[in-house]
């Protein structure tokens, strides 16, 4: 073999390599999106409503047919659709920073309050992102021009990374991500437990409940006025609570 030819046979040989290449590239492309798509499935299943009621959009609205997660909003500012209406909505989280399009919630809009439980209608995956498409788990009641409306209310909530970076991101590091702003109920209702014990200092009090509504300062006696209970201290430390 010539050295013209031998150049010729290695420049065809690299060539059937390359493009052996695109075909795999592109099905672990797809592979690795249907392995992250099944493990956030599992991780938040999504709810299934039954298709007696629907939306102007066609989206099930009925009661629910396949139980899903609940979660818990653990973040203001995610801003959702009504469902009735066709309205849907986008918020973005990117470096734990929540972004949107619009900024206020409009008749046909609610933006979802830390403790509002919602349910997960579907993960998708993409490149750069995931997104949980949500849904309040209870109609929410609104004021509208006078009249009270009861819709559910739907947002999809898409947490953008990297090209390079989400494929090889594991799962507890998504799902630490999501928690900022969406948690189960187990974790909620963890977070939400808070003790007050007798000897405790105001300090202590207030560190676990914040700053109280009213103080009442009657000397060696301080009563610590809470929406939902009343903190009592004397000399300095708890001695009861009511």
């Amino acid at each position: 073999m010539t050295t013209l030819s031998r150049r010729l046979f290695l420049a065809l040989v690299s060539l059937v390599v390359v493009f052996a290449a695109f075909p795999m590239s592109a099905a672990q492309s797809k592979n690795w999106k249907n392995a992250l798509k099944a493990d956030l499935e599992a991780a938040y299943p999504p709810t299934v409503l039954a298709r007696n009621r629907l939306s102007i959009t066609g989206q099930r609205t009925g009661p629910v047919e396949k139980p899903g997660i609940v979660l818990v909003v653990a973040k203001p500012g995610i801003l959702a659709g009504g469902i009735d209406y066709g309205v849907g909505r986008l918020s973005t989280v990117r470096n734990g920073t929540l972004t949107r399009i619009f900024q206020q919630a409009e008749d046909r809009q609610y933006l979802l309050k830390p403790g509002d439980r919602v349910y997960v209608m579907s993960v998708d995956v993409d490149d750069d992102a995931i997104a949980l498409r949500l849904m309040t788990a209870m109609p929410i009641e609104k004021v509208v021009s006078g009249t009270t409306i009861s819709d559910r209310y739907n947002v999809t909530l898409k947490f953008e990374y990297d090209k390079a970076s989400l494929p090889t991101a594991g799962m507890p590091a998504l799902q630490e991500v999501i928690a900022e702003f969406l948690t189960t109920e187990e974790q909620a209702a963890s977070a939400n437990t808070k003790t007050i014990a007798l000897g405790q200092t105001r300090a202590e009090v207030e560190s676990i409940l914040g700053k109280p509504t009213t103080v009442i300062d009657l000397g060696s006696k301080v009563i610590l006025v809470y929406p939902n209970m009343k903190v009592i201290l004397a000399d300095g430390k708890v001695s009861d609570v009511q």
